[in-house]
């Protein structure tokens, strides 16, 4: 069983990092210096996962104290192709961060949240890939936020060796 670390134990304030890994695009949120809430961090043209400098140019231009990347697993919670290649991404940019924790979460269904979201602000999905990226990295990092405000303790899991 993984112990989760106490909130204490690296940080009390600072903002925090989502990415929605896609096998075609990546998206971003990042959370406000008191991990309260969390906004989509829309970037133009949007970032692929083979652009791992890029991605890191953004993330430390941000100056997170943690990284939460979406899991993406099937709906019965099954690791997928895809759930390998977002492990793999997410350690290659952990190697590259330096002492900024990357954390995995389950990514189940923040898509279609995002949507949701999307369209009960009058805005429509299908004209932004990106966008919709983005905001399920929203999605993702608010649940990471109300998880550590609730639990004081860091969401989802560590990276494993």
């Amino acid at each position: 069983m993984i112990q989760q670390e106490r909130l204490a134990d690296w940080v009390g304030v600072g903002v925090r990092v989502g990415v929605d890994y896609g096998s075609v695009r990546l998206g971003f949120a990042k959370s406000d210096p008191s991990g309260l809430l969390a906004t989509p961090y829309e970037i133009s043209p949007a970032l692929s996962p083979d652009n791992l400098e890029a991605a890191l140019n953004l993330v430390m231009g941000l100056a997170p104290v943690v990284v939460y990347v979406g899991e993406p697993v099937s709906l019965r919670g099954e690791a997928t192709e895809t759930t390998q290649d977002a492990r793999a991404w997410a350690s290659a940019l952990s190697k590259l961060v330096g002492d900024v924790p990357v954390r995995m979460l389950d990514e189940r269904l923040t898509s279609t949240l995002a949507e949701a979201h999307m369209r009960a602000r009058g805005q429509k999905p299908s004209r932004s890939k990106a966008s919709v990226d983005s905001n399920a990295a929203a999605v993702l990092l608010q649940g990471a936020l109300d998880f550590e405000r609730r639990h004081q303790l860091w969401a989802g899991r560590p990276l494993e060796a």
